[in-house]
């Protein structure tokens, strides 16, 4: 099926968007694209910040908008990956096994 840039006979193709929002949408682009270039050049701490930066904005979304983005930019891996291992003050050791942090200690321990 090849596809015809001409509208079929009788009909007429949809209006182009104004150049102000074609401008708009460039510009929106560039900023984008420069956003995610300086995310890719940040260190790990900076990386936390801007991810946190993002919370009031998506907020603004309902729940399954902001859900199906975040699960979107998970997969394209923007989200920064905590490195630092866990300071030894958080250390516990319970049954005989190390634990680096307290959550991996009491997950699951309180259901009723």
């Amino acid at each position: 099926m090849a596809l015809n840039p001409r509208p079929a006979r009788g009909r007429t193709p949809p209006p182009s968007p104004p150049p102000a929002m074609q401008r708009l949408t460039l510009a929106g682009s560039i900023a984008a694209a420069g956003g995610l270039a300086y995310y890719a050049t940040c260190d790990i701490q900076r990386k936390f910040e801007l991810a946190s930066a993002t919370g009031p904005l998506v907020r603004l979304l309902d729940a399954e908008t902001s859900h199906k983005l975040g699960i979107w930019a998970a997969k394209l891996g923007t989200f920064p990956v905590e490195s630092r291992p866990d300071p030894d003050s958080l250390r516990v050791k319970l049954w005989g096994r190390t634990f680096p942090n307290p959550l991996g200690a009491w997950a699951g321990g309180r259901q009723r």
